[in-house]
């Protein structure tokens, strides 16, 4: 499970544009999609640790960790420039963790 999030660089008017990646894609479509202009772009994917926990209700729950390095998500080195029309942005993760 994974998401990907457009949010409008600094003097781009707009709200963040989220969507849920399945199978390696994503997909928005123009009435919920990142207005015209740049963006940072986060994606950030989760599994199952294999560990429970107590959540506030007091209830045990599993666990579930963020896998996607850094660099695509709290540090995203990740941009995309919208224009109107029909646009396709491609992300290529790669590292030592990425997509693991």
């Amino acid at each position: 499970m994974g998401a990907v999030q457009f949010v409008p660089a600094p003097g781009v008017e707009g709200p963040p544009a989220q969507a849920t990646i399945r199978d390696g894609e994503y997909r928005l479509d123009s009435s919920r999609g990142p207005v015209i202009g740049q963006h940072k772009v986060i994606i950030t994917a989760t599994k199952k640790s294999g560990k429970r926990f107590k959540n506030e209700m007091g209830e045990m729950e599993e666990e579930t960790i963020q896998f996607i390095p850094p660099q695509f998500n709290e540090s995203t080195e990740l941009s995309a420039d919208v224009q109107s029309g029909s646009n396709t942005f491609n992300f290529e993760l790669t590292g030592d963790e990425a997509g693991k």
